[in-house]
């Protein structure tokens, strides 16, 4: 027996036990799904920027085709007010 194992077996209460982490334990199973679980969540991660984007696009285009459509309709709605012999009053004599 050697000087080093006598003494550890002695003295087995004195030598620290250091609990260092390590992912050895996991099973090639366990790894597999650690890893698909990594996947969906970056896949799910990818599809809700992916739809954010979409609806900012699409708000964008929508009011890029609103915009001039109600510039319109609130003009004439403000214009309405007057009359047709006040606006143009020649016209109407």
């Amino acid at each position: 027996m050697s000087f080093l194992s006598d003494y550890t077996e002695k003295n087995s209460n004195l030598i620290p036990q250091i609990d260092i982490p390590c992912f050895a334990w996991n099973s090639q199973a366990e790894q597999g799904f650690l890893f698909f679980k990594a996947k969906s969540l970056q896949t799910t991660v990818l599809f809700l920027l992916f739809c954010c984007c979409f609806v900012a696009v699409l708000l964008l285009f929508c009011a890029a085709i609103w915009a001039p459509i109600l510039n319109i309709l609130l003009n004439n709605m403000a214009l309405s007010d007057i009359r047709p012999h006040e606006y143009h009053p020649k016209r109407y004599d």
